[in-house]
Protein backbone atom coordinates (compact mmCIF):
# COMPACT_ATOMS: atom_id res chain seq x y z
CA UNK A 1 0.00 0.00 0.00
CA UNK A 2 2.87 2.49 0.89
CA UNK A 3 4.68 1.78 -2.49
CA UNK A 4 1.59 2.26 -4.12
CA UNK A 5 1.01 5.72 -2.20
CA UNK A 6 4.69 6.48 -3.52
CA UNK A 7 4.01 6.54 -6.94
CA UNK A 8 0.72 8.19 -6.96
CA UNK A 9 2.80 10.93 -4.84
CA UNK A 10 5.68 10.80 -7.45
CA UNK A 11 3.10 11.03 -10.05
CA UNK A 12 1.95 13.86 -8.52
CA UNK A 13 5.05 15.88 -8.62
CA UNK A 14 6.05 15.03 -12.15
CA UNK A 15 2.75 16.30 -13.27
CA UNK A 16 3.02 19.34 -11.19
CA UNK A 17 6.64 19.97 -12.67
CA UNK A 18 5.02 20.75 -16.13
CA UNK A 19 4.42 23.88 -17.45
CA UNK A 20 0.74 24.62 -16.79
CA UNK A 21 -1.22 26.90 -19.05
CA UNK A 22 -3.39 27.36 -15.89
CA UNK A 23 -0.44 29.23 -14.29
CA UNK A 24 -0.38 31.97 -16.66
CA UNK A 25 -1.45 35.39 -15.68
CA UNK A 26 -4.34 36.52 -16.74
CA UNK A 27 -4.59 39.72 -18.92
CA UNK A 28 -7.10 41.24 -16.65
CA UNK A 29 -4.73 41.68 -13.68
CA UNK A 30 -6.65 38.80 -11.93
CA UNK A 31 -3.99 36.15 -9.96
CA UNK A 32 -2.97 33.38 -11.52
CA UNK A 33 -4.42 29.73 -9.80
CA UNK A 34 -0.96 29.20 -9.38
CA UNK A 35 -0.87 32.58 -7.75
CA UNK A 36 -3.72 31.53 -5.31
CA UNK A 37 -1.84 28.80 -4.03
CA UNK A 38 1.49 30.31 -3.63
CA UNK A 39 -0.41 33.23 -1.62
CA UNK A 40 -2.53 30.27 0.96
CA UNK A 41 0.70 28.28 1.24
CA UNK A 42 3.40 31.01 2.26
CA UNK A 43 2.74 32.47 5.63
CA UNK A 44 1.53 31.40 8.86
CA UNK A 45 -1.14 28.67 8.32
CA UNK A 46 -3.16 26.28 10.52
CA UNK A 47 -5.00 23.07 9.18
CA UNK A 48 -6.91 20.26 10.19
CA UNK A 49 -6.71 16.58 9.40
CA UNK A 50 -9.40 14.03 10.86
CA UNK A 51 -9.13 10.55 9.30
CA UNK A 52 -9.01 6.80 9.53
CA UNK A 53 -5.88 5.03 10.88
CA UNK A 54 -4.65 1.94 9.90
CA UNK A 55 -2.68 0.09 12.43
CA UNK A 56 0.56 -2.31 10.01
CA UNK A 57 0.47 -5.11 12.90
CA UNK A 58 -3.36 -6.05 11.94
CA UNK A 59 -4.62 -4.42 14.99
CA UNK A 60 -8.48 -2.42 15.02
CA UNK A 61 -8.78 0.27 12.99
CA UNK A 62 -9.39 3.56 14.34
CA UNK A 63 -10.25 7.22 14.30
CA UNK A 64 -7.10 9.77 14.02
CA UNK A 65 -7.09 13.80 14.47
CA UNK A 66 -4.21 16.19 13.40
CA UNK A 67 -3.44 19.89 13.53
CA UNK A 68 -1.04 21.51 11.87
CA UNK A 69 1.03 24.88 12.28
CA UNK A 70 3.37 25.90 9.31
CA UNK A 71 4.77 28.76 8.13
CA UNK A 72 5.68 28.53 4.37
CA UNK A 73 8.27 30.48 2.31
CA UNK A 74 8.34 30.33 -1.59
CA UNK A 75 11.60 28.52 -2.77
CA UNK A 76 12.14 28.64 -6.58
CA UNK A 77 9.05 26.71 -8.18
CA UNK A 78 8.51 25.02 -4.38
CA UNK A 79 7.02 26.37 -0.80
CA UNK A 80 8.68 25.20 2.44
CA UNK A 81 7.48 25.21 5.35
CA UNK A 82 8.66 24.32 8.72
CA UNK A 83 5.72 23.77 11.04
CA UNK A 84 4.40 21.70 13.65
CA UNK A 85 2.01 19.06 14.17
CA UNK A 86 -0.07 17.69 16.77
CA UNK A 87 -1.52 14.29 16.32
CA UNK A 88 -3.86 11.61 18.08
CA UNK A 89 -4.69 7.76 17.41
CA UNK A 90 -8.15 6.30 18.66
CA UNK A 91 -8.28 2.83 18.18
CA UNK A 92 -10.23 0.90 20.99
CA UNK A 93 -8.91 0.67 24.14
CA UNK A 94 -5.45 2.59 22.99
CA UNK A 95 -4.60 5.48 22.09
CA UNK A 96 -1.44 7.05 20.88
CA UNK A 97 -0.47 10.85 20.92
CA UNK A 98 2.59 12.52 18.51
CA UNK A 99 3.85 16.26 19.28
CA UNK A 100 5.97 16.40 15.73
CA UNK A 101 7.99 19.12 14.24
CA UNK A 102 7.65 18.87 10.86
CA UNK A 103 9.13 19.90 7.11
CA UNK A 104 6.19 20.33 4.49
CA UNK A 105 7.19 20.65 0.49
CA UNK A 106 4.45 22.08 -1.88
CA UNK A 107 5.00 22.31 -5.55
CA UNK A 108 2.19 24.65 -6.99
CA UNK A 109 0.93 23.40 -10.17
CA UNK A 110 -2.51 25.49 -11.54
CA UNK A 111 -4.99 25.31 -8.18
CA UNK A 112 -3.18 22.21 -7.75
CA UNK A 113 -0.78 21.50 -5.04
CA UNK A 114 0.65 18.20 -4.46
CA UNK A 115 2.90 17.90 -0.98
CA UNK A 116 5.01 15.82 0.76
CA UNK A 117 5.84 15.77 4.63
CA UNK A 118 7.94 14.75 7.20
CA UNK A 119 8.33 14.60 10.59
CA UNK A 120 9.97 13.41 14.25
CA UNK A 121 9.00 14.16 17.66
CA UNK A 122 7.95 12.77 21.34
CA UNK A 123 4.94 9.78 20.91
CA UNK A 124 3.07 8.42 23.60
CA UNK A 125 1.04 5.23 23.76
CA UNK A 126 -1.07 4.49 26.75
CA UNK A 127 -1.42 0.30 26.59
CA UNK A 128 1.01 -0.53 27.66
CA UNK A 129 2.06 2.97 28.82
CA UNK A 130 5.62 4.04 27.03
CA UNK A 131 7.02 7.01 25.31
CA UNK A 132 9.30 7.06 22.13
CA UNK A 133 10.63 9.03 19.39
CA UNK A 134 7.05 9.69 16.99
CA UNK A 135 8.16 9.59 13.09
CA UNK A 136 6.09 10.36 9.80
CA UNK A 137 6.50 10.26 6.44
CA UNK A 138 3.76 11.14 3.79
CA UNK A 139 2.35 13.14 1.12
CA UNK A 140 -1.05 14.11 -0.22
CA UNK A 141 -2.77 16.70 -2.71
CA UNK A 142 -4.72 20.19 -2.35
CA UNK A 143 -6.92 22.15 -4.38
CA UNK A 144 -7.31 25.30 -3.54
CA UNK A 145 -10.50 26.90 -4.10
CA UNK A 146 -10.46 30.99 -4.16
CA UNK A 147 -8.62 32.34 -2.09
CA UNK A 148 -9.24 31.34 1.20
CA UNK A 149 -10.62 27.54 1.01
CA UNK A 150 -8.49 24.64 0.14
CA UNK A 151 -9.66 20.70 0.33
CA UNK A 152 -7.74 17.95 -0.30
CA UNK A 153 -6.39 14.54 0.95
CA UNK A 154 -3.52 13.21 3.08
CA UNK A 155 -1.82 9.77 3.71
CA UNK A 156 0.66 9.56 5.97
CA UNK A 157 2.46 6.66 7.64
CA UNK A 158 3.45 7.06 11.99
CA UNK A 159 5.19 5.32 14.09
CA UNK A 160 6.61 5.33 17.73
CA UNK A 161 9.93 3.68 18.97
CA UNK A 162 9.81 0.34 20.72
CA UNK A 163 6.29 0.01 20.69
CA UNK A 164 3.58 -1.24 18.97
CA UNK A 165 2.03 1.80 16.90
CA UNK A 166 2.71 2.08 13.49
CA UNK A 167 -0.07 2.63 11.53
CA UNK A 168 -1.08 4.29 7.83
CA UNK A 169 -3.43 7.37 8.45
CA UNK A 170 -5.17 8.12 5.30
CA UNK A 171 -7.99 11.40 5.59
CA UNK A 172 -9.40 14.59 4.11
CA UNK A 173 -7.35 17.89 4.72
CA UNK A 174 -9.02 21.24 5.04
CA UNK A 175 -7.41 24.59 5.01
CA UNK A 176 -8.75 27.76 5.41
CA UNK A 177 -7.12 30.82 5.38
CA UNK A 178 -7.86 34.08 7.34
Amino acid sequence: MLLRFGRVVALAFALAALPAASGARAQTGEPSTRDIVVAYNTGLRFSLAPGLFIPTDGGKVGFSLAGDVRYGFELGPTIVAPGVRLAGFFPAGARALTALGTLRVTVPAGPVAPFLVGGVGPGWVSDPSHAGLAYLAGGGLMLHIGQSFGIGVEASYFGITDSWFRSVAIGPSILLSF
